[in-house]
């Protein structure tokens, strides 16, 4: 059968399905004289009529019923053999699904997708909100290949890539310069927090910071999305973790400013369950991401992944 053959079998299965030649002609993206050309070029091969035209559109003659049925089976099996055909000459095929755990512009997805749409065109992209602890979870039972997090991941299953190594701040409102004046960690406990959930690295990292002096926020109103946080310490309702991304983009127009203390810079990774971590589409995962982010792969974690 001809490649003509097989795009008249689109056109005979899609008017079968949709009824009508206008709406078969919008889902093959071409023209409605070129669809009826098809069909009655069909027909003429078969020898057989495959429609019947109506005041609705297009019905199925008891021969075209018979056909239709083996017509789907043939085009899935042309389907089957261009997917086996693209396998043997190396394109990466399947879907990755990817947590990420805060925004698309700081984890660079745009970049990381263009990229891989020109690398691997078939290769079908999921990417799917969460925080880090849960996106570690979800990798682990295997509702995500792969995820962006923030800290460490302690998990000896875990194949990892560090990409950077996040700057933080403590971040205040700019009404409260001289409200802060001078103040020392056991102050800033007495002092109103914008949280995240107990669940996210930067509310551990507070609780870890107010630890150490042996005190805890007395108060604290959460917010998970970045956007809400921003916008709650801007207006004066606490005191908040931002990156220094963010912290440079909103002191810029004197609406925040960040508190001369040092935090520890938290180290932005992708996961994956190490034992999957050669399949072709995780390796054409971590391919773009370390031409994305510039990086290389420690040589500890290649001597891991080789190991038996």
């Amino acid at each position: 059968m001809t490649l003509m053959d097989l795009q008249h079998l689109r056109s005979f299965v899609a008017v079968a399905e949709e009824g009508h030649l206008t709406r078969a002609s919008d889902r093959l993206f071409t023209s409605q004289p070129a669809i009826s050309a098809q069909i009655k070029a069909l027909e003429e091969e078969l020898g057989v009529t495959l429609f019947e035209r109506t005041p609705r559109g297009m019905s199925l003659t008891p021969h075209g019923e018979r056909l239709l049925d083996q017509a789907r089976g043939i085009l899935a099996s042309s389907e089957d053999f261009l997917r086996q055909a693209r396998q043997i000459r190396g394109d990466v095929l399947g879907c990755l699904r990817i947590g990420l755990n805060t925004d698309a512009g700081y984890l660079r997805v745009p970049e990381l997708h263009a990229l891989l749409r020109e690398r691997h065109p078939h290769l079908e992209l999921q990417f799917l909100p969460g925080m880090s602890s849960d996106n570690i979870a979800a990798v682990r039972v295997g509702k995500l290949d792969a995820a962006f997090i923030s800290g460490d991941c302690p998990d000896a299953r875990m194949s990892r890539l560090v990409l950077d190594q996040t700057r933080l701040h403590i971040a205040a409102p700019a009404q409260w310069k001289d409200r802060l004046a001078g103040l020392d960690i056991a102050g800033l406990a007495e002092l109103p927090w914008v949280q995240t959930s107990p669940g996210c690295i930067h509310f551990q990292l507070v609780e870890a910071l107010f630890k150490d002096h042996c005190c805890s926020p007395c108060s604290t109103l959460i917010a998970d999305q970045e956007d809400a946080l921003v916008s709650l310490v801007r207006s004066g309702a606490g005191l908040g973790i931002l990156r220094d991304d963010e912290l440079r983009r909103h002191s810029a127009d004197g609406s925040l400013f960040g508190l001369p203390i040092e935090l520890p810079r938290l180290p932005l990774q992708m996961i994956t369950l190490r034992k999957h971590r050669d399949q072709p589409t995780l390796r054409a995962l971590f391919d773009a991401l370390r031409t994305v982010w510039g990086v290389e792969e420690p040589a500890s974690d290649r001597q891991a992944e080789q190991a038996p």
